[in-house]
Parts: structure tokens; C-alpha cells; sequence
């Protein structure tokens, strides 16, 4: 029995020892066999014969030079058969510029050559069956690719910013474009299809930017949300009879789409007038955005616009909602921005998120009398319409849906709605915010700040505030596209401070001054007529003003304030007067338009960023009058040519011509003594400078640093400007 007892503790003991020699020495986990060849490959075996191929990590970088071209054999050195590309095989191999993929393969894992931006060309063989996520993300440097027969399946962002892709084909094999597969290749214009592709996923040509036209095959019956989002170049697109989805925002930002054609067969979706709907007619889903229409009707029939419907479709000026339709969807008009007058009919209940979002040019709102609900920041960012009538049969205005609103002077309460003066924060979608004249249901009206300030609204519909004694026209109210300006206000003179709701303007007689700020950020105006009464544009008049495309200047005008036409992005030409004798700091600063302009004769000093960014400006004439050009003064104008410096300017500013990427000549007159620093910086095609005096005398020109481009250049000596 003691024998017995000591041999069982002896056996536990034993056993303890044993399992803390295990605790202080785990067991190795098992590692499958590997081995490698002389391009650097690890192969990796299976425990079937097979094995999968990648990389040795950091041994590319060691060799990158003598292994730019790459075979995977089908066998590896000990005799497994390749039949896998490894997850992350050949990531960020940077100069890996080919590789052979054997017959062998059959499956290529994930990110298998993500960043490969030297790769330029791919074959991947019939035998590959399967393809991993990202395989090909990134890799700028792919220009082709050839998709084999094995493949059924584009997984997600396969070729994402693949941006020297140009075209691809897609073989009958393949049933699914995964998600996102070819987003951001933008430089992709040509995409053929076979039969066979049944899913076109999310994103799976989002953000290609030069494709513009595809043709979606019979085979298939799903089309992704944003599936073509951003392909600003996309013009039109044929959806087949198999189609029986569509996602949101499938063809979302698409700037240059004018037709949707849909087969008169499709059992889901049809085609009026170039613009999708369901079959039922019932919902507008898509209008074409680029369409040069500047009016629409909404068609009877047409119960409720989708989600993005009129996205961004900068022609249309004009939408009449009829009392058919009962829902605006969310982000339904969302930066229509030249939209100036939207009549919601009396059958609409509700009106979705966003659904006027940044609309900056609407004028004219009516609400119908049916709409109930005005939801979260439906007309954000509408900073041009001046006045508004909320209908009684509105129950709730959600969060700010009137946030942005910075010309809503007048509201016109009809419901419950306690509206006071100055609820930025929430009440009632902020929308009192900028308010001067509040009207309740009863037809009470109240004033802003009553007690200091007076408001007069004029027959003709002009608002003016009164304070001090001053008039200050503020305002239009009323519906003419163009109105002319009162001559004067109960027979008091008035000026003009941040006007708004006009479109085009003509200024009477009566007017001799155009003050600072006197239009600034007027969205809304298109044109204006200047007498040659005035004599003076004060600073910043018209700043802001980025639908103004017409301004005629009267002949009296002698001064044109600093920042007067800053960013009146689409105003292309301008003529200056005689009288003018200086062009104020940042004058036309980033006038994108702009594409010629004249200075007069009497002008002697362009000030400082005068025509900054005016990237469109091929020409500018300056005149002998000139005897300084300040810094920046023409700073990133990146059309304009050529450049003749009358004689009499002594100096060039700081970066005067900095970024004029375009130039290609100068002529410099010999009264030259100093050219700033950046002068002529990254003037890249500037080739021949024409210098009106000697070798001898352009070496006494101070030149400051950065102006190689300028010395560079060819100089010409002695030139003799011609008559």
C-alpha cells in the first residue's frame, strides 16, 4: 500500500514538472514550409502540393533595381504548385514596373499590389477564379488591363485610383463590378461592357471624371447608389429593359449629363424628355443636370421629385411644382444655385432636408398652402430671396431651415408660429435671423429695432431703413427681373448699402456715388447700368457679386474703389473710362471670366492684386500713362500671353506676374530700375524678353531673388517697339 502511494506521487509529481516545463517552454507553432527563389519570391506551401506566392518583406527594396520585371513561376523550387498571389504580396513595391502571372494561379488575395504605382500593364489569366478586395488599389501607373475568362467578380476597389487607366473591358464572365471598383480613375473615358454583368455596385465609377458615355448591357438588372457619381463628364446613358433598380445618387454630380434614354421595354423605370422617372410616372427620380433648359414644369402625373432629383443643375431658372405633387425629397434642388423663382404647388405636404439647400440665387418662394412640414435646412444657404410667406397650414419648421437666409427682411407669418426678432439659435429654423418686418396672421406688422431704426416700403416695392435721418435703399420686395432705382425717397436723397433681391439694375440719373459695400454679395444681380451721373464706385461696391456678367460704366466715373468687383466670378469683360485715373487694390480680384480688358489712357498706377487670379485674362493693353505696377498685380492670371511694360514704368512689384503659366513674351521699356522679388515666378513658357535698351543697361536693373524664368529667358537688346 505505501508502495502504491509513493508511486502516485511520484506520477503527479512528475506531471507537475512537466507541465511547468511546458509553461516556461511553450510548443513552437507549427510553420508551414517555405522556401525562395533568386527574384526574391517566398513560397509558401499547403499541405496538399500547393502553395501561395508573395514577396520576402524588405527584400524588394534591397533588389529594387536588378527585379523590375517579375515571372511567378508555376512551381515553386520545392515542386508545389503555385495556385495563390498571397495577401499584400507585392504592396508598395514602387518600382515594380511588369509581372507574369502563371496559368497556375487561381486566386489573387487582397491588396495583393496595392501601390504599385510603376506597374503599368496587367494580364490576368482565365485560370484566376477569384479576385480579393483592393488588389490593384492605387497603382497611378496602370495604363491597361486585361480581365480573363475565369473571373466572375470585381470585388471592391480593385482599380481605385488607378489614374492612368484610360479604357477597360469587362468580359461576359464577369456578373459583378464590385463597390467602388474603378472609383477615382479618373482619367478612365471608355468602359465597355459585355453581356453578362448583371450588378453594377456602389461607387463602382464614382469620381471618374472623364468618362463620358457608357453602355450598360442587357444582362443588367441593378444599377448602385452613386454608382456614376461624379463623372462630370458623362453625357448621356441608355438604361436597358433589364434594369429593375436603380440606388440614390447613381448618377449624382454628373455636370454634363443631358439625356437618359430608357428602353421603352423596362418593366420599371422610363425616360420623358431626356430625364428619368419610375414607370408609374409618379416619381421624378433624376433630371439631366446639364440640360440648357432655363425653365420646367414639373409633368402632371408626378407625386413626389427623389432624393437629388435637380441636384445641382446650374441652367434651370425657373420650376413650377404643380398641386399633383405631394413630397419634395431631401437635396432635391440642393445647389441649384441659378434658380431665381420656385413656385411650390398647393398639393405639397412636406419638403425634405436640404431640399433648396444652397440655392443662392432663388428670388421668388411661394409655399403652397398644403405644406406642413418644412424640414431640417431645406432652404440653408438661400441668401438672396428677401421675403417669404409661411402658409397656416404649417405645423413644424425644422432645424435650421432657414439658417443662411441673409436677405430675408420680410416674413409673413400665417400660422401659430411665435416668430420674434432675432432667433438664431433654433427658433424656428433661424428663420428671423435677418429679419426687418415681421407680419403675424392678424396683419400686425413689426419693426427691427423700432426704436432707433424706421423701415418705408415704397409702392414700387424698394425697402429703406432710415436711421439718423439717413435713407438707405436696402432692398427690392417685388418680382420684375429689372427694375430702375428710385430717383430719390420722399424727396430725400438716400444711398444704397448691401442691396438686395435684384437681378438686373439700372441706376438713375439722380445717383452721383455708388458707396462702399453699396451691392455687396448681391447673388442675385446679373447686370447693371451706371449712369455718367456717378463719379465714384466706392470700396467693395459690387464685391461678392458672382452672378454679375454685364457692368457698363458711365463716361463721369474718375475712381473705382479697392476690392469694387472682387470675385464677380462670371463678369467677362469690362470697359474702364477715360476719367479713371488709378484701379483700385484688388479691383477685379479673381474675376474668373474675365478674358480681356482695357486700360485708358490717364491711368497711372495698377494697384496692388488689381486683376489677382483673373486666370481667363488672355490680353491687357497698358497704357504709357502707367508709371507703376504694384505687387501681385496680375498675380496667377494663367492665360494671359504676352505683355507689352509701357516706357515710363520705373518698377515691378512683388510677385506682379507670379503664376502667369501662360507668358510667353515680355517687353520691358529701358526707364526699367527694379524688378521685385517673384516678379515672374513660375512663369514656366516664358521664352523671349524684349528689352528697349543695351546689354549694358539691363545689367544695371536691380533683379530680386526667384525671377529665373525671367533671366532665363532669351533677351533681346536694342528692341525697337513697333508703332
Amino acid at each position: 500500500m505505501k508502495k502504491l502511494l509513493v508511486l502516485s506521487v511520484m506520477i503527479i509529481a512528475l506531471a507537475l514538472t512537466l507541465t511547468s516545463c511546458e509553461l516556461l517552454f511553450p510548443p513552437q507553432a507549427y510553420q508551414p514550409p517555405r522556401c525562395y527563389d533568386e527574384q526574391g519570391l517566398e513560397f509558401t506551401s499547403y499541405e496538399n502540393g500547393t502553395c501561395y506566392v508573395k514577396l520576402v518583406e524588405g527584400h524588394y527594396y534591397n533588389y529594387s533595381y536588378k527585379y523590375k520585371d517579375i515571372v511567378i513561376p508555376a512551381v515553386s523550387p520545392d515542386g508545389d504548385k503555385v495556385i495563390h498571389i498571397g495577401e499584400n504580396a507585392f504592396t508598395n513595391s514602387e518600382y515594380l514596373t511588369s509581372i507574369v502571372i502563371p496559368d497556375s494561379v487561381t486566386k489573387i488575395c487582397s491588396f495583393a499590389f496595392s501601390g504599385c504605382d510603376g506597374l503599368t500593364s496587367m494580364v490576368i489569366p482565365d485560370s484566376v477564379t477569384e479576385m480579393g478586395a483592393a488588389v490593384f488599389l492605387n497603382c497611378g501607373g496602370l495604363t491597361s488591363v486585361t480581365i480573363g475568362k475565369g473571373l466572375t467578380v470585381i470585388d471592391r476597389i480593385a482599380f481605385q485610383n488607378c489614374e492612368s487607366l484610360y479604357t477597360v473591358a469587362i468580359p461576359g464572365n464577369i456578373t459583378v463590378i464590385g463597390d467602388g471598383a474603378f472609383n477615382g480613375c479618373e482619367n478612365l473615358n471608355s468602359v465597355i461592357m459585355e453581356d453578362g454583368v448583371t450588378y453594377i455596385d456602389s461607387s463602382a465609377f464614382s469620381n471618374c471624371y472623364s468618362l463620358n458615355s457608357v453602355a450598360i448591357p442587357d444582362s443588367v438588372t441593378g444599377i448602385g447608389s452613386g454608382a456614376f457619381f461624379k463623372c462630370i463628364n458623362l453625357s448621356s446613358v441608355m438604361i436597358p429593359d433589364s434594369v429593375t433598380s436603380i440606388g440614390e445618387y447613381a448618377f449624382y454630380y454628373c455636370d454634363s449629363l443631358t439625356s437618359i434614354t430608357v428602353d421603352s421595354n423596362n418593366q420599371h423605370y422610363k425616360s420623358i424628355g431626356g430625364n428619368l422617372y419610375t414607370k408609374d410616372g409618379n416619381t421624378l427620380i433624376k433630371y439631366a443636370t446639364a440640360k440648357t433648359n432655363t425653365e420646367f414644369t414639373i409633368p402632371d402625373g408626378v407625386t413626389n421629385i427623389g432624393i437629388s432629383a435637380f441636384e445641382n443643375c446650374k441652367n434651370l431658372r425657373s420650376v413650377v411644382i404643380p398641386d399633383g405633387v405631394t413630397g419634395i425629397s431631401d437635396s432635391a434642388f440642393e445647389y441649384c444655385t441659378g434658380l431665381i423663382s420656385v413656385k411650390i404647388g398647393n398639393g405639397v405636404t412636406s419638403i425634405g432636408k436640404r431640399a433648396f439647400g444652397d440655392c443662392s440665387g432663388i428670388l421668388y418662394l411661394e409655399i403652397g398652402d398644403s405644406v406642413t412640414d418644412i424640414d431640417d435646412y431645406a432652404f440653408q444657404g438661400c441668401d438672396s430671396f428677401t421675403s417669404v410667406v409661411i402658409p397656416d397650414s404649417v405645423t413644424s419648421i425644422g432645424l435650421g431651415a432657414f439658417s443662411g437666409c441673409d436677405s430675408l427682411y420680410k416674413i409673413t407669418n400665417k400660422g401659430d408660429f411665435d416668430i420674434a426678432f432675432n432667433m438664431y439659435f433654433g427658433g424656428y429654423g433661424n428663420i428671423s435671423h435677418y429679419a426687418k418686418i415681421i407680419i403675424d396672421k392678424k396683419g400686425n406688422k413689426a419693426y427691427n429695432n423700432a426704436d432707433t431704426v424706421e423701415y418705408i416700403e415704397t409702392e414700387d416695392n424698394f425697402l429703406f431703413e432710415i436711421k439718423d435721418g439717413k435713407y438707405t435703399l436696402i432692398a427690392y420686395l417685388g418680382t420684375n427681373r429689372t427694375v430702375t432705382l428710385p430717383t430719390d425717397i420722399d424727396g430725400n436723397e438716400y444711398a444704397i448699402y448691401k442691396m438686395r433681391g435684384v437681378i438686373n439694375v439700372i441706376i438713375p440719373d439722380s445717383v452721383t456715388i455708388i458707396g462702399d459695400e453699396a451691392f455687396y454679395e448681391c447673388y442675385s444681380l446679373n447686370s447693371v447700368t451706371i449712369p455718367d451721373s456717378v463719379t465714384a464706385i466706392g470700396d467693395s461696391a459690387f464685391y461678392g457679386c458672382d452672378n454679375l456678367n454685364s457692368v457698363e460704366i458711365g463716361s463721369g466715373v474718375t475712381s473705382i474703389g479697392k476690392y469694387a468687383f472682387y470675385k464677380c466670378y462670371n463678369l467677362s469683360s469690362v470697359v474702364i473710362p477715360h476719367g479713371v485715373t488709378s484701379i483700385g487694390w484688388g479691383t477685379f480680384y479673381e474675376c474668373n471670366s474675365l478674358i480681356s480688358v482695357v486700360i485708358p489712357h490717364g491711368v497711372t498706377d495698377i494697384d496692388r492684386e488689381a486683376f489677382y487670379g483673373c486666370e481667363s485674362l488672355i490680353s491687357v493693353v497698358i497704357p504709357d500713362s502707367v508709371t507703376s505696377l504694384e505687387q501681385e498685380a496680375f498675380y496667377g492670371c494663367k492665360s494671359l500671353i504676352s505683355v507689352v511694360i509701357p516706357d515710363g514704368v520705373t518698377s515691378i512689384g512683388y510677385s506682379t506676374f507670379n503664376g502667369c503659366t501662360s507668358l510667353i513674351t515680355v517687353e520691358i521699356p529701358s526707364s526699367m530700375t527694379s524688378i521685385g522679388y517673384w516678379a515672374f515666378n513660375e512663369c514656366s513658357s516664358l521664352t523671349d524678353v524684349y528689352y528697349t535698351s543695351s546689354e549694358e543697361d539691363w545689367a544695371k536693373i536691380n533683379i530680386d531673388n526667384s525671377n529665373d524664368k525671367l533671366t532665363g529667358a532669351t533677351i533681346h537688346y536694342n528692341y525697337v517697339p513697333e508703332e
